[in-house]
């Protein structure tokens, strides 16, 4: 029961500092998100709307330890918000419609492997009774 415990707590700590730097690493970078989206809209967003997706996305004028509590209180109830490579999709549709395909992908590969595995395994116990 320790060691289970011990683990939880691992995957919990991995998982909040995951949850950290994806919450400093945009911050940290020069310019944000919104700037990069208005060049790619080729400057067809006046400034209220800018505005308003600096708010969705958080950048806002806030202390930086309220954004944050913000973002882990959003992230705890599962609320993603908007993609921004795939703008105005919100991320938990995306990962939704990716969802299906991972499960697949694992699928087969859990059965590939596990098929190759005893394929081998089996093969290398005949030969060396046979040798």
């Amino acid at each position: 029961m320790k060691y289970l415990l011990r683990q939880i707590g691992l995957y919990l700590l991995a998982l909040w500092a995951a949850v950290t730097l994806n919450f400093i690493l945009p911050r940290l970078m020069p310019g944000d998100p919104v700037t990069a989206l208005f060049a790619r809209m080729r400057g067809r967003l006046n400034p209220a709307e800018i505005a308003a997706i600096r708010t969705a996305y958080g950048f806002t004028d806030a202390p930086l330890l309220e954004q944050y509590f913000q973002y882990i209180s959003h992230t705890l109830r599962g609320d993603f918000g908007l993609s921004i490579s795939a703008y105005p999709v919100k991320v938990t549709t995306i990962i939704g419609t990716a969802f299906g395909w991972t499960i697949l992908l694992g699928v087969v590969t859990l059965l590939l492997g596990f098929t190759i595995g005893t394929i081998l395994g089996v093969s290398g116990a005949w030969r060396r009774r046979g040798h």
